[in-house]
């Protein structure tokens, strides 16, 4: 099976790429934005940086390669960002995924679209495939619009929505919570964390998991995914990591969203509601204590400088 990912470079794309437990089975072709070490990418049967406004690269790309399965992995995921600039978030997370689409419908391919928490307002948690989809920012609004386009598709598709995730990145990808703070922690900064907004995260290796029975399953249709915690403030999932790693907490002070002003509006509370993913793959995601203890066990991935958590 020929299977091609965007933003392979990403926290999801590394943990992807790395659990492909049968090379021969599944080729798997990556892209990303940005030129990367190519060593780090070394399980790909092939890598190019292309941008998403770059449609006949990726034309002549599917042409050659027919993959038999689309991982849409890759998206303009900085949240100001995408509310300064509309117009290049609006090409990355939203015609190019509509793009894709087409292409992956016209080649009799398969479609997996991450999508984001960011569509909902975080004012109605928890969270259900069936809930509605009302975003307050920009980048929320584009996701929106490219998962009511999927669902009024009849191609095959699927829109994987992950709640916020966590674990090792590569060296040169964008941070999460857990690889922002760790690092700060392990050093004895003082860390502001807010305690009024609400997440039940995932540890990106589950969804690297979810991710693989999706595609070897046929899945079609869109799930909702996050981490086996019932909910959890910002504040509480640190202090829990730190408790984790064996690091003190002492420095981690209680903050409020209004703390830290940003130029795109931010949901509240977005927990989700993971019914349909335990029933459709019998699937019980990590909760944020067991995946920090799997980013622990995860020497292979880590980043952090050698003896950092000695």
């Amino acid at each position: 099976m020929r299977i091609l990912c965007t933003g392979v470079t990403g926290l999801f794309g590394r943990y992807f790429i790395e659990s492909n437990a049968d090379s021969q089975r599944f080729e798997i072709y990556g892209t990303s934005l940005n030129a990367r070490p190519s060593d780090a990418l070394a399980r790909l049967v092939g890598y190019a940086p292309i941008p998403f406004d770059d449609l006949t690269k990726y034309k002549a790309l599917l042409d050659e390669f027919r993959p038999d399965v689309i991982v849409h992995a890759g998206a303009e995921g900085n949240v100001d960002r995408a509310e300064e600039n509309p117009t290049v978030a609006e090409q990355a997370n939203l015609t190019f995924p509509l793009f894709l689409m087409e292409e992956a419908a016209a080649r009799g391919a398969r479609l997996i679209h991450f999508s984001s928490n960011a569509v909902y307002d975080g004012e109605h948690a928890p969270y259900s495939e069936q809930s509605p989809i009302q975003p307050i920012n920009r980048y929320g609004e584009f996701k929106c619009q490219a998962d009511l386009a999927m669902r009024s598709e009849l191609g095959r598709w699927a829109i994987l929505r992950p709640i916020v995730a966590y674990g090792w990145n590569f060296p040169f990808g964008r941070k999460n919570p857990v690889s922002q703070f760790l690092p700060l922690l392990l050093d004895g900064k003082s860390l502001g964390v807010v305690d009024d907004q609400f997440e039940n995260p995932v540890y990106a290796g589950d969804v690297a998991r979810i991710l693989w029975r999706m595609i070897e399953s046929g899945f079609c249709g869109e799930l909702n995914v996050a981490g086996g915690d019932a909910g959890l403030s910002r504040y509480d999932w640190i202090r829990s990591v730190a408790d984790a790693f064996e690091v003190s907490d002492s420095t981690i002070t209680k903050a409020s969203m209004r703390d830290f002003p940003t130029i795109a509006p931010r949901p509240r509370d977005t927990r989700f509601d993971i019914t349909k993913l335990r029933r459709e793959f019998g699937f019980e995601p990590l909760t944020v204590a067991e995946g920090a203890q799997a980013m622990i066990d995860d020497t292979a991935r880590n980043p952090l400088p050698v003896g950092a958590m000695a």
